[in-house]
């Protein structure tokens, strides 16, 4: 997300994303399962039984997909944790301790030209 200083990470906001997409899948796999074996539908009977089974493979690939994205937004939810640890971290590093500084090193630098 984009914030005033620039990128940054909200807590809980992807947990809440993923959660959505579990429920999600939680539902389709319910409707999935209680679809009709096979109705009656006098002529139609071959189609419309083809075509709820059609419906139910779609509610499953459905929901293995939303289950998949959850686990990867849960993933991604532990790296930005990760990368907020780290850099926090580095920045009470250089806080108690900054890094030294050298006004010579560029002109020591054997790659830095002078003109």
């Amino acid at each position: 997300m984009v914030n005033g200083e620039g990128f940054g990470h909200e807590p809980g906001v992807l947990d809440e994303v993923a959660a959505r997409f579990e429920s999600a899948a939680t539902y389709l796999d319910l409707v999935a399962e209680h679809q009709p074996t096979a109705v009656d539908a006098g002529f139609s009977s071959d189609v419309v039984n083809a075509a709820l089974a059609r419906i139910q493979q779609a509610a499953l690939v459905l929901a293995q997909t939303m289950n998949d994205v959850s686990s990867k937004v849960h993933v991604a939810e532990g790296s930005y944790e990760n990368i907020e640890n780290t850099n926090e971290a580095q920045i009470k590093l250089n806080q108690e301790s900054p890094p030294a500084y050298d006004p010579g090193a560029l002109e020591r630098d054997p790659r830095h030209e002078q003109s």
